[in-house]
């Protein structure tokens, strides 16, 4: 069957499912969803999920093994304070890829991942785009990010690896995740917008805004203000908050002036 064929085929069939494996490695596999269920997530909106995980064990199991580094890097809020509770979504979703429930837009060949980028480019046609409901999107080869944001009206996305140096290209699509005042100040000096989440009663700093889901209602699905160097915007604060809250000042003190690196 020849490229096109195939191509076409995979299109015809791309109504059938919610979510699509869009990248997968030998660790990793990258998944997409909500192309038929719409996201329950107040917050954002109807966007597309897309969910980085790790492959030889679910992600509940991952964070038990340490093998979650493979998808977070050396995210200083992994497990303790992350707002993603792996046991729901995350785990539902890695077994659905499991059991086979998901289709493809690409191939794994063992050596390298071939995507279909007509199939991407239909798939993500005017939707809003959430990289990284889980895992950090600079395992997105970039080829692949260029191809979804240019098909998206709308995106989001966050990284903690915003010091590797490369890792660079990703500030025209990602916010820097910035976890101090210091540190959100060495990202802008890199060159990066940042988000960075504030304690309680905290004031934007120099260069911020608050974010208009805090201050207006307005869901990260209209708002499109964090989509990294490619809006022209300050930078987004916004104050801490979900189940994990607690915990916030307490690794904040812990990993300031840490050096983000990321394996790759």
């Amino acid at each position: 069957m020849s490229t096109v064929q195939c191509s076409e085929e995979r299109l015809l069939n791309m109504k059938k499912s919610n979510g699509y494996v869009i990248y997968e490695d030998t660790f990793r596999v990258v998944i997409a969803t909500g192309f038929k269920t719409k996201s329950a997530n107040i917050k954002t909106g109807n966007m597309i999920q897309i969910w980085i995980l790790v492959k030889s064990e679910n992600p509940v199991s991952a964070i038990k093994s340490g093998l979650d580094e493979l998808v977070c890097g050396d995210c200083p809020l992994r497990g303790e304070i992350c707002y993603v509770n792996v046991g729901q979504a995350p785990l539902a979703i890695w077994r659905s890829w499991e059991n086979g429930n998901y289709g493809y837009a690409g191939k794994f060949d063992g050596q390298g991942w071939v995507p279909d980028k007509a199939m991407l480019r239909r798939l993500f046609q005017d939707r809003s785009t959430r990289f990284g409901a889980y895992g950090d999107p600079v395992w997105i080869p970039m080829p692949i990010v260029r191809i979804i944001a240019a098909a998206s009206k709308n995106w989001t996305g966050y990284t903690h690896q915003w010091k590797n140096p490369l890792l660079q290209g990703y500030k025209t699509y990602f916010m820097a995740s910035a976890d101090t005042v210091e540190l959100k100040e060495k990202a802008h000096d890199m060159g990066w917008r940042t988000f960075r989440v504030a304690d309680i009663g905290e004031e934007p700093s120099f260069g911020e805004i608050v974010c208009p889901n805090t201050t207006h209602g307005v869901q990260c699905e209209k708002c499109g203000l964090c989509q990294g160097a490619a809006k022209k915007s300050k930078s987004i604060v916004i104050t801490v908050h979900g189940s994990k809250k607690k915990n916030f000042t307490k690794v904040r003190s812990e990993v300031r002036n840490i050096n983000y690196t990321v394996t790759v």
